[in-house]
């Protein structure tokens, strides 16, 4: 170990560590956003007129994007001002990496929702999960999942996402795909409020019916 990592007494010290480390994961995030823009680019495969076609039957009018790469308003066309990229974007170099929020605050500038405070990704647009129909009621506009693994890293969001009232429909590609959903929506909401919410086809696992080559 440097001298630099030890205080005044002789020990290590747990600051400076953290410090070097977080200052290392900043470096991996530049990296990441040069090889996704300038090398992984290169062998993007575009999609199948279905994959359009099936993009514009959910004629999203906002995306909260999960990914770093601009799919959505490259490839299908999705204007930048209804797009949110909540972990960054290789455009803005601020690709945010980190893990859920679990355990103590010492490690917070690994967590999740701090690199997206960092990063300044966390700026959602007021979501419009209602709409008002000509009789002046509001009716919940259906949230769609699409290409994205539902993984406990990013539970504070897509716990609220799927406690939204209204319907909720989560894409998959294969039954392997579906089950390992089916279980990542139970550790995202607990399994009595999970079995609930999909038995009273609040919450929909739909399959995507033809091969997907890249879901961006």
């Amino acid at each position: 170990l440097k001298d630099d990592f030890l205080d005044s007494w002789g020990s290590i010290s747990k600051e400076v560590v953290l410090n070097k480390i977080e200052g290392e994961l900043k470096e991996i995030s530049l990296l990441l956003c040069y090889y996704l823009g300038e090398i992984d680019n290169k062998r993007r495969v575009l999609p199948s007129d279905k994959m359009r076609k099936m993009m514009d039957v959910i004629n999203p009018d906002y995306v909260i994007s999960f990914n770093y790469t601009d799919t959505c308003q490259d490839l299908y066309q999705i204007p930048e001002s209804q797009i949110c990229y909540i972990h960054g974007s290789i455009k803005n170099k601020n690709a945010v990496l980190g893990y859920h929020d679990e355990g103590t605050d010492e490690d917070v500038m690994f967590k999740k929702f701090y690199r997206r405070i960092i990063q300044k990704t966390d700026k959602l647009q007021p979501l419009k999960l209602n709409y008002k129909n000509s009789n002046g009621v509001y009716i919940p506009k259906p949230i769609y999942f699409f290409g994205h693994s539902l993984d406990i890293s990013d539970k504070d969001l897509l716990s609220i996402l799927l406690t939204i009232k209204g319907e909720r429909h989560i894409f998959y590609t294969d039954e392997a795909d579906r089950a390992k959903k089916v279980m990542n929506v139970i550790s995202l909401l607990g399994k009595e409020q999970a079995v609930k919410e999909i038995e009273e086809d609040n919450i929909c696992f739909d399959l995507i019916p033809y091969p997907v080559h890249m879901i961006g």
